[in-house]
């Protein structure tokens, strides 16, 4: 099962211009 499928076609990531956030942005983009 891969995130779209678990969570839906949204996600909301906190932090995302810098860091860890950024890096979850970019992968789930």
């Amino acid at each position: 099962m891969n995130f779209n499928e678990k969570y839906g076609p949204w996600a909301l990531i906190a932090g995302a211009s810098e860091g860890i956030g950024a890096a979850y942005a970019r992968q789930i983009a």
